[in-house]
């Protein structure tokens, strides 16, 4: 018998006066998960080690060359094998409590578990994102740290200043719903130059550029006035 998807099979043989149990899989993905403990650990809860114990060796992978019969076990689960013992009087205990554990693990609801990312790697990621020019990626960062509010929200504010500055959007800064509450807080010198050179690029570079001497004379908005 083989494992099917997430389930354990034993195939049992005798052999010294008990039994010798095996959990056999073609999938090596499956043998990983034995091996993380994912179905091993269920033998330990629900058998070991009053109605069985491992062998000495339990596990058999596909550099070995047992004998006999493990050499066919091996043939039928390439991957490999883990092997256990139990005894003759514990057959039917062991074997009913094999099927409870493949009837609670059917009846176990698929539960995807989202890990919370380190803020700390997060930042890596977003300097470095800068650093290679990929916008997408800075963007990403930022909504995971709102997302699960890793940061407050000033620091992610001053974030994506620093974003738009290093892509040259200077009128998403201008344009900015959150400006005026960014503005109002203390602030890197870093930012602070940010939201100028913003200002600058936006509303003087189109004076600058056609030589426009009354338009750059022009009063422009201050950023950092109180309204």
């Amino acid at each position: 018998m083989t494992v099917s998807q997430k389930e354990e099979s034993e195939y049992r043989a005798p052999g010294g006066g008990g039994l010798r149990c095996v959990g056999l899989c073609r999938n090596i993905q499956i043998l990983k998960q034995l091996k993380r403990k994912q179905g091993i650990s269920r033998l330990r809860s629900w058998i070991m080690p009053s109605f069985g114990w491992e062998d000495e060796r339990p596990f058999v992978g596909p550099l070995d060359s047992p004998p006999g019969l493990g050499a066919l076990l091996l043939k039928i689960s390439p991957p490999g094998y883990f092997r256990w013992r139990s005894r003759e009087a514990h057959f039917l205990t062991v074997t009913r409590k094999l099927a409870q554990i493949r009837a609670l693990n059917r009846a176990k609801p698929d539960i995807a578990l989202e890990l919370v990312p380190s803020l700390l790697e997060l930042r890596q990621h977003f300097r470095l994102a800068l650093v290679m020019g990929d916008r997408n990626s800075t963007e990403t960062v930022v909504k995971t740290i709102d997302r699960f509010a890793l940061d407050t929200a000033s620091n992610t504010a001053f974030m994506r200043i620093r974003l738009k500055t290093a892509f040259g959007d200077y009128a998403g800064i201008v344009s900015s719903q959150d400006l005026n509450n960014v503005i109002a807080l203390r602030m890197p010198q870093s930012v602070q130059g940010a939201i100028i050179a913003a200002f600058h690029a936006d509303r003087l570079e189109p004076y600058v550029a056609r030589s426009d001497g009354k338009g750059c004379s022009s009063p422009i908005e201050n950023p950092f006035t109180p309204k």
